[in-house]
C-alpha cells in the first residue's frame, strides 16, 4: 500500500516538496520503499508546515538551522539506517508559543508530561521544533521546547534531577536551554540542553563521566571531540551539553556547531569514521542517500556505554 502525499487537502507545494525528498532518502537509506507507516508519518509532520518555499529569505532567521532552511536531515551511528529529520514549522513569524504547542502535538507528548514541564516553558529564541526518527524499526518523534534558564527547571525531572545536579556542580557555569520530551508511544526519559557562559574543559567532562562508569567512552569522547574542535577548551559560545538518563544508565553528548568545528569539518568526520568502518561504510551511505552536498551545521559527540557515537546535521537544501 502507498500513500500519495498530495492527496492531502491542507498540504502546501513546499509541503509536498519536502515529504517527497524525505521519503526518497529513507528509501535510499533502506533499500526499499518507505512503507504506508513511514509515509503517514512522514506526511504528518510536514503538512501546514512551509507556507513559503525552502529557499525563502525569510527562512534564513530560523533557530534551528540559522542562515538556512527550517529542515535539518542527519546521520547517527546509533541508527544508520534511519532516517532523521527536525523541522522549524509554520511561518517565519509564528508566534515561539504556537511553536510550541504544535511540537507537542506533534510529537504526541502525553498531557501529563506537558503539564510537569509548563511552569518552565520560556519564549526566548525558538518556542519549539520537532524531530523524527523513521525507520524499519518504527517512528519516534520528539519535541525540542525552551525552559527557563535556571536550575529551578530541574524540579520537573523528579528523581532523575540528581544526575543533573551532578553535572551543574562539576560545571558551575552551566545553565538550561532547552529539553527533549518523547511522544506518548515512547518511553525515554527528558534530555536536557544546557549552554556554558565561560567554556568547558574536556577535562572536566571526563571526570564527570568517570564517576557514572563512563571513563573509557568519555576519554575516547574527548579524543574525537579534539580533532573536530582543535580544542582541549571548548569555547562558551556554539557548544552544548545534552545530559540523559535511562533506567540503569547516563548518556551525555556533546553538541558542537559548526563554529567551533576546526577547519574542514566533513574531512575532520571522515577521520574519525575511517577508524570505524561501519561508522564510515554507513555514512558514506548516508551522504549518497540525502542527495546533495553535505554541509554539517552540528556535530553530536555522544558519550554513553557503547561510544562514542557520532551525528551529523545539515540543512536541507532548497
Amino acid at each position: 500500500m502507498s500513500i500519495d502525499i498530495a492527496q492531502s487537502p491542507v498540504a502546501g507545494t513546499t509541503d509536498v516538496e519536502v515529504a517527497a525528498r524525505l521519503c526518497s532518502i529513507l528509501a535510499r537509506l533502506g533499500g526499499s520503499g518507505p512503507s504506508a507507516a513511514a509515509h503517514a508519518q512522514i506526511r504528518r509532520l510536514t503538512t501546514a508546515a512551509f507556507p513559503r518555499p525552502l529557499g525563502d529569505p525569510a527562512y534564513r532567521t530560523n533557530a534551528l538551522n540559522p542562515g538556512g532552511t527550517p529542515v535539518e536531515v542527519s546521520f547517527s551511528e546509533q541508527t544508520p539506517r534511519a532516517l532523521r529529520f527536525d523541522l522549524t514549522r509554520g511561518h517565519p513569524d509564528t508566534a515561539l508559543a504556537d511553536r510550541r504547542t504544535d511540537a507537542l502535538r506533534l510529537a504526541e507528548v502525553p498531557v501529563s508530561t506537558a503539564s510537569r514541564w509548563e511552569p518552565y516553558f520560556a519564549d526566548d529564541r525558538f518556542g519549539g521544533f520537532v524531530s523524527a526518527v523513521v525507520g524499519v524499526d518504527g517512528q519516534a518523534a520528539k519535541a525540542y521546547l525552551e525552559v527557563r534558564r535556571s536550575r529551578e527547571v530541574l524540579a520537573a525531572l523528579g528523581s532523575r534531577s540528581r544526575v543533573h545536579e551532578s553535572l551543574l556542580e562539576a560545571v558551575p557555569d552551566l545553565e538550561p536551554h532547552f529539553v527533549a520530551l518523547d511522544g506518548a508511544r515512547f518511553a525515554a526519559h527528558p534530555r536536557m540542553y544546557y549552554e556554558c557562559r565561560n567554556g568547558i574543559a574536556l577535562s572536566t567532562l571526563v571526570d564527570w563521566a568517570a564517576g557514572h562508569g563512563l571513563t573509557r567512552p568519555a576519554l575516547a569522547a574527548a579524543h574525537v571531540t579534539r580533532r573536530l574542535t582543535g580544542r582541549l577548551i571548548l569555547p562558551e559560545a556554539g557548544v552544548l551539553l545534552a545530559l540523559g538518563t535511562t533506567s540503569d544508565s547516563v548518556e551525555l553528548k556533546l553538541e558542537l556547531t559548526r563554529g567551533v568545528l576546526d577547519g574542514d569539518p566533513l574531512a575532520a568526520i571522515r577521520a574519525v569514521l575511517v577508524e570505524r568502518p561501519h561508522g564510515e561504510q554507513a555514512f558514506r551511505d548516508w551522504c549518497a542517500a540525502i542527495d546533495q552536498p553535505v554541509r554539517p551545521t552540528m556535530v553530536s559527540v555522544r558519550i554513553c556505554a557503547d561510544g562514542p557515537l557520532l551525528s551529523v546535521y545539515t540543512g536541507l537544501a532548497p
